[in-house]
């Protein structure tokens, strides 16, 4: 799928959906992701939540990547 979205130049609205107990671990792991498998050729995916402990550790562990809260 993210291969499709770079080779047609779309981003995506990654939504992160945790327990907030659990959101900083789900952050680190999609940071991780992002960092290994995000085309640079591609545009940035919004990374979302409704959890501000996610985003805020999105903003701490990758903050190359744009993040927007729910509501």
């Amino acid at each position: 799928a993210v291969a499709l979205l770079a080779e047609l130049k779309l981003g995506a609205n990654i939504e992160i959906k945790s327990a907030p107990a659990e959101a900083p671990a789900t952050a680190a792991a999609l940071a991780r992701i992002l960092d290994a498998h995000w085309p640079a050729s591609a545009p940035p995916p919004l990374v979302s939540s409704f959890e501000m402990a996610a985003l805020e550790a999105m903003r701490s562990l990758a903050p190359q990547w744009p993040r927007g809260v729910l509501m």
